[in-house]
């Protein structure tokens, strides 16, 4: 009985212990929390939002809106490989721990990429090419060359403002993004300049060279010119010939088509015969063996082939004195002026007169006009007192030198006097004895050889 006892108590023991064990709790799963992750996108340089960049979080992705932000939500917390790029940047990568409510902001450092631009640079609405362009993009310039090519190498890959700069153009300017390697041609405006050379005497004058600061052109058999690439603004224009005198004038260019006609002149070299020339003769001869024998006091030498010219002056020996003279003028008309010239158009006017013997010795002629403009007279009958009165000022003193022609300025006669045929006369005036041998001859309108005959030799600006 006692062992079934204890045997009983020990079985109710271990029943006992069982149902303790039993009502003991077991282990339990954590529960899963879960958080927001979020940022702002921007550049790395420029702080600036970026629009339109991908940001991926593991399986997930979310494209930035214009605000620059992303968003992803109910994110297990826990740590992730977080990546954001754009075309154009260099790829972002971190490691981020998400919890509650995280802020995570991105900076994305742009790709620095180069490319190379080149081409021509033409004159607006042509193929012509102008050269002497300056060209920038970004940091990068060129000129073009004579064949207006330009070249920019190493230019970032970006937007650029584009200029080309010439003097008295108009600049050039555009905006270029560059994502490769550029072919551009580029056009500056510039003008043209036409019209039409003339002389008044001559007509339309072919060859001659228009230079409007360095552009130019060349007129054609009809007088018409054309600069192409004429330049903007206010310009000396130049016109140059070999034959004629350099035009100068002042235009202002503006684009499209200028109209600039011009007249231009040249230095004309005519030479007027004398028409009307005499020698006049004033003597007192008796007993005077010495004393020249031109002439007469009366007589004139109109319509002979010489012109003679003598002062002679003697005294006669002994009680009574007695004084011998002879004096001869030569009186000239001198031609009046031609088409086109004018008294302010004058370069030069020379009075040409051929000796019609050796001169020995140089001999001094003084030359006086009349004292009023013109006086009429007739080269069959004029003497030394009907003659036109002779001015009392000297007009100037030519030299003859043997050998040579006499050759006198007369420009300033036909200044003072006028066009229209001015009256000459050419004297010897000596003091004292005079040797006969001294006496001069020129050869007169009347003369067999018309190139000996006296003539005006004009230059003028026309």
């Amino acid at each position: 009985m006692v062992m079934s006892r204890f045997g009983t108590i020990g079985m109710i023991v271990v029943i006992t212990a069982a149902l303790v064990v039993s009502c003991t709790p077991g282990p339990t799963d954590p529960i899963t929390q879960y958080g927001d992750i979020s940022g702002v996108v921007r550049g790395n340089e420029s702080g600036k939002v970026i629009e339109g960049a991908i940001v991926r979080l593991d399986d997930r992705q979310y494209r930035v809106s214009r605000s620059g932000i992303y968003v992803f939500k109910d994110v297990p917390e826990g740590y992730y490989e977080l990546a954001a790029e754009k075309e154009g940047y260099h790829t972002y990568e971190a490691l981020v721990k998400v919890t509650d409510n995280t802020v995570h902001n991105v900076f994305l450092a742009r790709e620095i990429k180069y490319y190379d631009v080149r081409g021509y640079v033409y004159l607006e609405n042509s193929t012509i090419p102008v050269p002497g362009v300056a060209v920038g993009l970004g940091e990068v310039w060129d000129t073009s060359d004579a064949g207006g090519y330009y070249e920019l190498k190493h230019v970032l890959a970006a937007t650029h403002q584009l200029l080309a700069l010439k003097n008295h153009y108009v600049t050039r300017e555009m905006r270029v993004t560059l994502e490769s390697d550029t072919l551009l041609p580029i056009y500056i405006a510039s003008a043209r300049l036409t019209g039409r050379l003339e002389h008044r005497l001559f007509g339309a004058i072919g060859g001659a060279t228009v230079r409007v600061a360095e552009a130019s052109g060349i007129s054609n058999s009809d007088g018409y010119y054309e600069v192409k690439t004429a330049p903007l603004g206010t310009h000396r224009v130049v016109v140059t010939h070999p034959e004629y005198d350099s035009a100068f004038a002042s235009t202002t260019i503006r684009r499209g088509v200028n109209q600039l006609d011009i007249i231009m002149k040249r230095l004309i070299c005519d030479t007027l015969p004398i028409e009307m020339d005499a020698s006049l003769t004033s003597a007192s001869f008796d007993g005077c063996s010495e004393c020249p024998e031109w002439g007469s006091e009366s007589d004139n030498f109109g319509y002979a082939d010489e012109l003679n010219l003598e002062y002679f002056l003697k005294t006669a020996d002994g009680p009574p004195r007695q004084t011998f003279s002879a004096r001869t003028r030569i009186i000239l008309d001198l031609p009046t002026g031609t088409m086109g010239m004018t008294r302010n158009s004058l370069a030069a006017v020379s009075l040409v007169l051929y000796p019609t013997a050796e001169v020995r010795d140089s001999e001094y002629v003084s030359i006086r006009t009349t004292l009023s403009d013109h006086v009429s007279w007739d080269e069959t009958d004029v003497t030394w007192d009907n003659a036109p009165q002779v001015s009392s000022l000297l007009y100037l003193v030519a030299q003859l030198k043997p050998g040579q022609p006499l050759v006198c300025d007369v420009k300033n006669v036909y200044i003072d006097r006028g066009l229209d045929g001015p009256t000459l006369f050419l004297q010897k005036e000596e003091i004292g004895r005079a040797d006969p041998a001294q006496r001069v001859s020129f050869y007169s309108s009347e003369a067999a050889d018309p190139a000996l005959r006296p003539s005006v030799i004009v230059k003028y600006i026309y």
